[in-house]
């Protein structure tokens, strides 16, 4: 006979009651089990009982025989549960709601469609497929993200990437196909996609510094035209991208034009992208399309560092003054015995866009070069230029 009974990802609550001779136990451990295996980790025991909280027990392994088992505790035996808990698990319901980036989108322009799939309980997550409907015509199923799960809800998503020819109202509805722990959904309600003409656009981008140093700002600036001057000067929002990953939020184009300004970007050559997301004319006649301008980007190693050090008949001691931080860093390249100076230069050695400490031994000290890093001064490389 069956004891309990939840719907998945209900959270659930076993206790376990701890006594001995004496009364209720506060030392040792219980470890719970389903169907012999263990149930998360073991439980200390407190005023004798311990309890575990779990909400994923599975459709498939139902119903579930929970037993616990007490470790012991010094003179204290250990000893197992005597009597079992028998659990049946059964399949949650779940919740479809789709979504799309924008209201109103362009012909012939790929669009995204997003079916959030909500279960019954925030305890666990469906798995497997959704499949779409778009004026009634079926499309082909799509797999769930796993990775994109709502930690608050257990909702996650999969999406659906198409483009429309024809203008108009288009309505998109989506239905989780169901998995092992929950039930098939029905179909969401009617998501409606304004689609207009596209009218098409061009995009350029420039940099207010190429090369730059790193840790200075670099201001980039892209202007959007249309294609047919007609159709005015194009309204929306530009997003900036370097090698790919959005640095800058949406920015509004003001007479068909969007700047950002960062300082932060990292060493070496980077891609910048300037994304015009395309937007409706002002009357809502039509779609503005969707643009792209990119360019190479050069940063180099930040020049922050002054380096310098004793000329010969002085000691091995460097001295390193960074004039972003204001901060200055003293050390002694070589034995401080020697009495040749040393040599310095700076430069990005280890490529991750800091300039880096360049040592050489001053006369009599041999073919001897060091290289410390300019973040850490710790020393990264250690040479002979030349047979000694």
């Amino acid at each position: 006979d069956v004891d309990n009974a939840s719907i998945y990802g209900q959270a659930i609550t076993y206790t376990a009651s701890v006594n001995g001779l004496g009364g209720p136990i506060s030392a040792g451990t219980v470890q719970f089990f389903d169907n012999g295996s263990a149930l998360g980790s073991s439980v200390a025991v407190m005023g004798g009982s311990a309890s575990v909280n779990v909400s994923t027990l599975s459709v498939a392994n139902s119903p579930h025989v929970i037993t616990a088992s007490y470790t012991g505790a010094g003179v204290i035996a250990s000893s197992n549960s005597t009597n079992s808990i028998i659990h049946a698990v059964t399949r949650a319901s779940t919740s479809v709601t789709v979504s799309s980036p924008v209201a109103v989108y362009g012909t012939d322009l790929p669009l995204t469609f997003t079916a959030l799939v909500t279960p019954q309980f925030s305890g666990g997550s469906a798995t497997g497929q959704v499949l779409f409907e778009i004026d009634g015509v079926l499309q082909p199923l799509q797999t769930i993200n796993t990775a994109s799960t709502i930690t608050a809800t257990g909702a996650r998503v999969a999406t659906y990437t198409t483009s429309f020819s024809t203008t108009g109202t288009h309505l998109i509805r989506a239905q989780f196909i169901g998995d092992s722990n929950y039930l098939a959904s029905s179909f969401s309600t009617a998501y409606s996609q304004s689609i207009l003409t596209t009218h098409a656009t061009s995009s350029q981008i420039v940099s207010s510094q190429n090369p730059a140093s790193r840790f200075s700002p670099i201001t980039f600036t892209t202007t959007v035209e249309s294609v047919n001057p007609v159709d005015g000067v194009p309204i929306g929002n530009v997003v900036f991208l370097d090698n790919g990953v959005a640095i800058s939020g949406q920015i509004p184009l003001v007479n068909g034009v969007a700047s950002f300004q960062t300082s932060s970007l990292p060493g070496g050559r980077r891609n910048i992208t300037a994304q015009y997301l395309g937007a409706p004319d002002v009357s809502n006649t039509f779609f503005y399309s969707t643009a792209t301008a990119s360019l190479v980007q050069s940063v180099g190693a930040a020049n922050n560092l002054i380096i310098v050090g004793a000329n010969a008949g002085g000691g091995p001691q460097v001295n390193v003054y960074d004039r972003i931080a204001n901060t200055q860093v003293s050390f002694f390249a070589f034995d401080t015995a020697f009495r040749g100076g040393v040599r310095v230069a700076g430069g990005d050695i280890n490529a991750d866009g800091i300039e880096d400490i360049v040592v050489a031994a001053g006369p009599g000290g041999g073919p001897n070069v060091k290289v410390y890093d300019g973040v850490s001064y710790s020393e990264i490389r250690n040479f002979f230029a030349y047979a000694p």
